[in-house]
């Protein structure tokens, strides 16, 4: 949990971007592990019992949730690669752009 608190050379966000905000998002990112972990371990226990499990959809979906915004985070705001960020942004200049002044 060391890695939530961001040192001051981390903080090149925009005034607007709450810094407590940015840590709450990192630590979720280490929390949404919890679900993988535990359904891990039941998982593990139903198939060494060789009994189906369940809950598997809802382990896949926390899985590949966990995957994805811990490669989100990783890449956007760890590493400082803001290509996801830009890209929307750059879409949503395309459009506003493509619709004119006051629309």
């Amino acid at each position: 949990m060391e890695d939530c608190r961001l040192s001051p050379h981390q903080q090149t966000y925009t005034a607007t971007t709450s810094l407590l905000l940015l840590q709450l998002w990192n630590a979720a990112k280490y929390f949404s592990g919890l679900p993988v972990l535990l359904l891990s371990a039941f998982e593990h226990d139903a198939h060494t019992a060789n009994r189906p499990f369940p809950l598997r959809g809802t382990w896949l979906l926390a899985c590949a949730f966990n995957s994805l915004f811990s490669y989100y985070w990783d890449v956007e705001h760890d590493w400082k690669m803001p290509w996801i960020s830009r890209v929307w942004t750059e879409a949503r200049q395309r459009k506003r752009a493509a619709q004119g002044p006051g629309q």
